[in-house]
């Protein structure tokens, strides 16, 4: 064989061998790009799950909750009202109503815990307690008397002439608005026996305690609203103790009933 045709089989078998070899690589080439494009997706997949919740790009609210729950307490006590029989019962607890001028009144001196009630009736059946506030009662050597009084009489800013027992010289005082050691203060509601009296004090400390001679001491702004409230005539209970107490419908007078 000549040059001339060792040469061309030569050359033939060159180009024989570079096109198998540029398949091969085209072939390996779309192998490996398929390979990263599904692993790619199951990368991309693994992370966003479709039961993977969102994350927010700012941090959450607090959330404002509302109650549609009314608080509410113990209901609120009625009026007391009269049994049949004319006659009430007084619980530990009465409502309270705000004073009307000249409609009947009964007071009640609560010993056991220390306070005076204006009781009043309104409509002729329903009771409430207008005013409530603390006092002073008798001391055990001196205890203020239980029973029913009747206000005998009433008088602002009174003098004291003290019983020998408490002093000997009975040196009287002068009214409070003069004289500071008047022990009855600015007013003073005389009752129809035992001589009692509902007054006020030079001595506010002693109020809620067991700390007078038998008399029933008031605040001085408290004793002057007991005292616009009752005439002569009007009825007091001095009760051992509230609770329990029997009030009755004739003790409620009619203001024209009551003397001055």
């Amino acid at each position: 064989m000549n040059i001339f045709w060792r040469t061309l089989v030569l050359m033939v078998l060159l180009v024989a061998i570079g096109t198998l070899g540029y398949f091969s690589y085209i072939n390996m080439a779309s192998i490996n790009q398929s390979g990263q494009v599904a692993l790619t997706e199951t990368n991309q997949s693994a992370e966003t799950p479709e039961d993977t919740a969102e994350v927010p790009d700012s941090e959450p609210q607090d959330l404002q909750v509302t109650s549609t729950t009314e608080e509410t307490g113990p209901p609120a006590p009625g009026p007391l009202v009269f049994e049949t029989s004319g006659v009430m019962t007084l619980p530990s607890n009465i409502a309270h109503h705000d004073w009307t001028k000249e409609l009947p009144v009964v007071i009640v001196v609560d010993k056991t815990n220390t306070a005076t009630l204006v009781l009043q009736m309104f409509e002729g059946n329903s009771v409430y307690a207008v005013f409530k506030t603390d006092n002073a009662i008798g001391k055990e050597e001196s205890p203020t008397p239980p029973g029913p009084y009747l206000v005998a009489s009433k008088t602002l800013q009174p003098t004291w002439t003290p019983p020998k027992n408490i002093e000997k010289k009975q040196r009287t005082r002068k009214p409070f608005d003069q004289d500071k050691d008047n022990p009855l203060g600015v007013a003073a509601i005389r009752l129809n026996k035992w001589n009692i009296v509902l007054h006020g004090t030079n001595s506010p400390n002693s109020i809620g305690k067991e700390s007078s001679h038998g008399c029933i001491r008031h605040r001085n702004d408290d004793i002057l609203r007991i005292y616009d409230s009752v005439w002569k005539g009007t009825p007091v209970i001095v009760a051992e103790k509230l609770e329990g107490t029997k009030v009755s419908k004739d003790m409620f007078l009619p203001v024209k009933n009551h003397g001055g």
